[in-house]
């Protein structure tokens, strides 16, 4: 063994024969990684407290979703640039992000009617995905009013809608400046 702990040359090609023949390597498995390691920053982003506190996002089931929906979609926002295998690798983000609400579905105590809640929220998604697509092209103040709807359901300040447009607008920009490799490999 070499005095650093790597696993000598032939371990190491023994090894990463095993992982290959196993499937490790394979594109499913490459893009499941990817993903989940995307979707797990879109949930430290949800889960820290500073953040969410600073952007006046209530801390409820409703909450949380509005906000994991607002960072699904500024991954997959990107992910539209790459292409073909941005598109993969964004349906497998999202199907992780559905799981993920279904477990969150039945974690806030709901039994009955469970595909009828999992329905609503992906409709959710999609309407808020396309109003942030929308108010983007369109006028100054159209992405503020659609994040205070889709985020703060139309209730109180909407100051609290221009500040976290302003963390949007920046987020954008930071991951239009990413290069495509650290994006497809999930890293963000």
């Amino acid at each position: 063994t070499p005095a650093d702990g790597a696993a000598p040359p032939r371990q190491g090609l023994l090894v990463r024969l095993a992982l290959s023949l196993g499937g490790f390597y394979s594109k499913e498995s490459t893009n499941q990684r990817a993903a989940d390691r995307l979707y797990a920053s879109v949930v430290a982003q949800v889960e820290d407290e500073n953040l969410m506190d600073a952007l006046q996002i209530e801390r409820s089931f409703r909450g949380e979703h509005a906000a994991l929906t607002l960072h699904v979609w500024l991954i997959l926002s990107r992910l539209r640039r790459e292409g073909a295998r941005g598109k993969e690798l964004s349906q497998v983000m999202y199907d992780t992000f559905q799981d993920d609400v279904e477990h969150r579905v039945h974690a806030a105590g709901v039994r009955v009617r469970v595909n009828k809640w999992h329905n609503e929220l992906e409709q959710s998604f999609y309407g808020s995905a396309l109003a942030y697509d929308k108010a983007l092209q369109g006028g100054a103040g159209d992405l503020a009013k659609v994040l205070h709807r889709n985020v703060y359901h139309g209730e109180g300040d909407e100051g609290r809608a221009r500040t976290l447009e302003r963390y949007v607008r920046r987020e954008l920009g930071c991951r239009s400046m990413t290069r495509s490799e650290p994006v497809l490999a999930g890293r963000v």
